[in-house]
């Protein structure tokens, strides 16, 4: 809602000059024009998105600093980053539910920090099975060896036939982290309705 507060607030025929004959219908079309000009609005989402982007590849975890490394981790950031806004995509179209709610991604990240013990994380803990379960078909099947379901941990998923969700050799790694303060920042920034 913000960027379209924004954009709006730019149309107030007010901050036009008069001038001497009034208000031409130039002045009010250029005015228009300004104010939903997309590269504008693209470029400081995108400069953003860049600023977050590199804050979380910097920080994330289990690589190491050879350039091959260095290319898996931003690889690694740039399909977490593609997962979380298609999560936002598919939460809109209310597809995702946890504990009763379709603001999902927030509900999650909720029911993280009120069942968090020591050592849990939201990405090892829930992002990872969230995405596991979005590439299987048998999603709501009871965890192997983790004595509860599914829908406990990540709530009513739907299977996504589709590579984005694919486990690759990084989703598998225990080593690979990411803290859980940089995983808020990331929801916060791209995957709540006051961002997208």
């Amino acid at each position: 809602m913000r960027t379209a507060v924004e954009r709006i607030s730019k149309l107030d025929p007010q901050t036009l000059d008069a001038g001497l004959f009034g208000v031409t219908a130039q002045q009010i079309q250029d005015q228009h024009e300004e104010a939903f000009d997309v590269s504008r609005v693209s470029k400081e989402f995108y400069d953003e998105y860049k600023r977050v982007f590199e804050i979380m590849r910097d920080a994330v975890k289990g690589f190491g600093t050879s350039d091959e490394e260095q290319d898996r981790r931003h690889l690694f950031t740039q399909r977490l980053f593609n997962r979380l806004m298609f999560l936002r995509f598919i939460q809109k179209k209310e597809w995702l539910t946890i504990d009763g709610s379709t603001d999902y991604l927030a509900a999650l990240w909720a029911s993280h920090g009120k069942l968090k013990q020591d050592g849990k994380n939201f990405y090892t803990d829930r992002l990872r099975l969230l995405f596991a379960a979005l590439n299987n078909e048998r999603a709501g099947i009871v965890l192997q060896g983790g004595g509860g379901t599914v829908e406990a941990t990540i709530g009513k998923v739907k299977y996504l036939n589709g590579g984005l969700f694919e486990e690759t050799d990084e989703d598998k790694d225990p080593k690979v982290r990411i803290a859980d303060s940089l995983t808020n920042m990331n929801l916060t920034k791209f995957a709540t309705p006051r961002r997208c």
